[in-house]
């Protein structure tokens, strides 16, 4: 069950923009300055938008809403970002949808089966495009 599992860090290099709460930057290992405040409220406070300074792992905990996500992308790439990758939950299948985002990437693993050849075999058998 994901749930019991905590939620994994991503390393994030110097100059990129991130979107994620306030509750979330107590736990970088990332500098970062502060861009913007973001009066989207999630259950981990605010969703603020950094740039890091000094590169290291970072936690992302993003809008809740379709909407939200959408004029949280746009705001990145009024600031200067070129790409927006948006790191969709396990629940919110919508992210994916061509509405929010120009494609998808699906990425599995450990939550599957400890057993690679299982979450090949399940990811091929359960796949839907």
């Amino acid at each position: 069950m994901w749930f019991i599992r905590q939620k994994p860090k991503i390393y994030a290099y110097e100059g990129t923009l991130i979107a994620t709460s306030q509750e979330a930057l107590k736990s970088f290992s990332a500098k970062y300055e502060i861009i913007d405040i973001i009066d989207f409220t999630t259950c981990l406070g605010k969703i603020v938008i950094v740039k890091v300074v000094r590169e290291g792992y970072v936690l992302l905990a993003g809008p809740d809403s379709n909407r939200e996500i959408g004029e949280v992308s746009d705001m990145m790439l009024a600031l200067g970002g070129d790409v927006v990758l948006v790191d969709g939950a396990l629940n919110r299948k919508t992210q994916g949808s061509p509405s929010i985002t120009d494609g998808c990437i699906l990425s599995t693993g450990a939550s599957l089966s400890r057993d690679m050849n299982v979450t090949i075999k399940k990811q091929n058998t359960q796949l839907i495009c």
